[in-house]
């Protein structure tokens, strides 16, 4: 997983992109190129206090309280109706970001001292767009700072769609920037369950006091909106405290589930326990996790990483973590993560660490990759082998093809055809299954050809009925049993 950020809203997208390490190889191999880009877009409004439309999100069961502290000490200037006209003149003459910035700093340091004449100007005054939601975003923040509740009912009362969430948001990271523990504790009562909210005060209360934003997190009953409030805490201890990162640790490897005592009808009979205890589950919580703490350690410390990866007990949470660090030490330190994978004892673990250095080393420098793989055990080095060479075929096709034209008839010439063949199916069937019939292995063959076959049938069936009649006579036996199995399920499943 990567998790995306924008430059106002410094919270993780709602859908955390999950690579797909268990997918296809295929798929696998856009590790090293795979990004979310974050972002929320502007619904249509009114220049209007009244309400225009039904509320999105749900209602919460109350506002914000209205007692709130004074200002906080604001060490930017604040501006006033009478530089308005300066102040958008200027704007207009700007670039794009700098005409943001301008028109962020002019708003919201109007709305130090009067936020509603603030926000009226700029329903006012803008059109429509990004400058209008990023002015009243930097308004929606000061206003929460120095007062939630009435913001939270102007935000209720005059905006609706996308704009109403991103100005709530606003408003709770600037109650938060205040006052985080009664934000954090206003919304964990009101019912709302919008990740965005948790995600702005779970980041401003981690800058604070991690330790008590990190109870109040695993206190929240939902799952989801507890993983968005604990990625952010996480974050925060990576970056500036790792020695406290094995506080997350059971989050990301949960103690196994226990049998609740209590008296019964007749005895238990006593089962000795397993010899390898089976790991829990995995959990959407424990998986992102793991990612994001690994994904942001990798970067900042990758050699401290693998150390935390080692401490983590066995199960889906470590398996995703080390796959993540793996990821991206293989894209930034080769070396030093290929000398990581040789200290691995847990076998499991090292052959998965092998098939994600080897798919992501695989796009970067093939050659390097697989000469590397074949110095390993070859059960160690079997699924990275295929991930390397899937890769391959995804970033350099022409190179592969070479590889596969000089390399004779191999196993894994045989794999080096397969993975070609996968990436050819969107654009050049035809080519593909010309590869596949080259596979030296007949059930490797053979189940090659039948899927691309498939696949050829869906898009192009007049196509495909022509190669297979053209190609019928000299296709080995057992194809021509495994194809005419293909065409009669098909015909069944119409």
């Amino acid at each position: 997983m990567i998790l995306g950020y924008s430059k106002d809203f410094p919270y993780p997208s709602p859908i955390l992109l999950k690579l797909p390490r268990n997918g296809t190889l295929t798929a696998n191999c856009l590790l090293l190129a795979a990004g979310l880009l974050v972002g929320f877009s502007v619904g249509q409004w009114r220049a209007s206090h009244r309400s225009v439309g039904p509320i999105v999100e749900n209602k919460p069961s109350h506002s914000p309280p209205t007692s709130a502290p004074s200002h906080a000490e604001k060490s930017t200037r604040v501006h006033s109706p009478k530089e308005a006209d300066a102040a958008l003149a200027l704007a207009a003459k700007q670039t794009d970001s700098q005409r943001l910035d301008t028109l962020r700093s002019f708003y919201g340091g109007w709305a130090q001292s009067d936020p509603a004449s603030a926000a009226a100007h700029a329903l006012q005054h803008l059109q429509p767009g990004q400058a209008l939601s990023e002015s009243l975003s930097a308004v929606a923040r000061e206003w929460g700072n120095s007062d939630a509740h009435t913001a939270w009912q102007w935000a209720e009362e005059g905006v609706s769609g996308p704009l109403k969430l991103q100005l709530q948001t606003a408003i709770l990271q600037g109650w938060s920037q205040r006052d985080p523990a009664a934000a954090a504790h206003w919304l964990s009562d009101s019912g709302l369950t919008t990740q965005p909210f948790y995600d702005a005060v779970a980041s401003a209360w981690a800058t604070a006091d991690y330790h008590a934003a990190f109870e109040w997190a695993r206190g929240l009953g939902d799952p989801k909106t507890r993983t968005i409030a604990e990625i952010p805490i996480a974050r925060e201890i990576v970056l500036n405290d790792p020695g406290n990162v094995p506080i997350l640790n059971d989050i990301i490897s949960p103690p196994a589930p226990t049998i609740a005592s209590g008296p019964t009808k007749s005895p238990t009979p006593v089962v000795d326990p397993p010899a390898h205890p089976i790991p829990p589950e995995p959990t959407a919580e424990s998986i992102n996790m793991a990612t994001a703490i690994a994904d942001l350690w990798a970067t900042k410390d990758p050699g401290a990483a693998a150390k935390w990866v080692d401490t983590l007990s066995p199960g889906p949470g470590r398996d995703e973590a080390a796959a993540t660090l793996a990821t991206v030490w293989a894209a930034t330190d080769i070396n030093a993560a290929v000398h990581w994978s040789s200290n691995i004892s847990d076998p499991q673990m090292r052959r998965n660490v092998i098939t994600h250095l080897g798919t992501t080393w695989g796009a970067i420098e093939p050659d390097k990759a697989l000469a590397w793989l074949n110095t390993l055990p070859p059960e160690d080095a079997a699924n990275g082998m295929e991930g390397a060479l899937h890769s391959w075929a995804a970033t350099d096709p022409p190179g592969l093809q070479n590889f596969v034209d000089t390399g004779g008839a191999t196993l894994l010439t045989d794999t080096a055809r397969l993975a070609l063949g996968d990436v050819l199916t969107d654009t050049d069937i035809p080519r593909a299954m010309d590869l596949a019939l080259g596979i030296s292995n007949d059930q490797q063959r053979n189940n090659a050809l039948i899927r691309f076959y498939h696949q050829w049938r869906k898009t192009d069936p007049d196509s495909a009925t022509e190669w297979r009649n053209s190609q019928w006579a000299t296709l080995p036996e057992s194809t021509r049993g495994s194809l005419q199995i293909e065409e009669a399920r098909s015909v069944k499943l119409r």
